[in-house]
C-alpha cells in the first residue's frame, strides 16, 4: 500500500511541502502560477473512469493532481475499483468525481482551497456535499484514510486532501 510520504500541517507547513502558493490574488481573481503547476503536477491515467460530477454522461480517463501526492491517490482508487469491480462502482455511482483542481478559496475563507494546490479530491459529491453529513460507504472513506489523507465526514465528506490544521 503507498501511502501519502508526508503530510503537511498548516499553511507554511503546507506551501514549504507542495512548493506554493500556486498562485496570487489580483484585483480579486485567484491567478494560476504556471511556472509552479508545470514543476509540481503531473497527469496520469486514472485506474477506471471517473464520471464528471457537474456532467455524468462524461467520463475522466486522465487527471492532474500534485506531484507528491499521486502514488497514494492511485493506490486509494486502485483499491476502491477492486473492492467489487467496475461494474459495481458504475451500478451504485460509486465512480463519480468532482475533480483535483479548483482555483477557489475554500469554502466560508480568503485562503486558498487545497484544490489549488491540487492535493486533494472530491469524490462521490452526491454522498458527502458540502454542510451535510457523509454517506459515503465505508471502503471508500477507508481506502483515502489508510493512504494518509484527511476528510471531515461531519460536514464535507466528499473530500479528501493531503494535508491536515488547514
Amino acid at each position: 500500500m503507498t501511502k501519502l510520504e508526508f503530510v503537511p500541517n498548516g499553511l507554511a507547513a503546507i506551501n514549504d511541502w507542495y512548493g506554493g502558493p500556486p498562485a496570487h490574488i489580483k484585483d480579486h481573481t485567484i491567478v494560476q502560477d504556471m511556472e509552479w503547476y508545470r514543476e509540481n503536477t503531473k497527469l496520469f491515467k486514472l485506474p477506471f473512469p471517473l464520471r464528471l460530477a457537474w456532467d455524468l454522461n462524461q467520463q475522466s480517463f486522465n487527471a492532474r493532481a500534485h506531484k507528491k501526492i499521486i502514488p497514494a491517490l492511485r493506490d486509494a482508487l486502485i483499491e476502491i475499483r477492486d473492492y467489487g469491480g467496475y461494474n459495481f462502482l458504475r451500478k451504485y455511482d460509486l465512480e463519480i468525481w468532482g475533480g483535483i483542481k479548483s482555483l477557489r478559496f475554500a469554502k466560508d475563507t480568503k485562503r486558498l482551497s487545497l484544490h489549488a494546490y491540487l492535493a486533494a479530491i472530491d469524490y462521490c459529491p452526491h454522498l458527502g456535499p458540502y454542510k451535510e453529513r457523509s454517506r459515503m460507504p465505508y471502503f471508500i472513506v477507508m481506502a483515502f484514510l489508510l493512504r494518509g489523507f484527511i476528510t471531515f465526514p461531519q460536514h464535507d465528506g466528499q473530500h479528501f486532501q493531503a494535508a491536515r490544521g488547514y
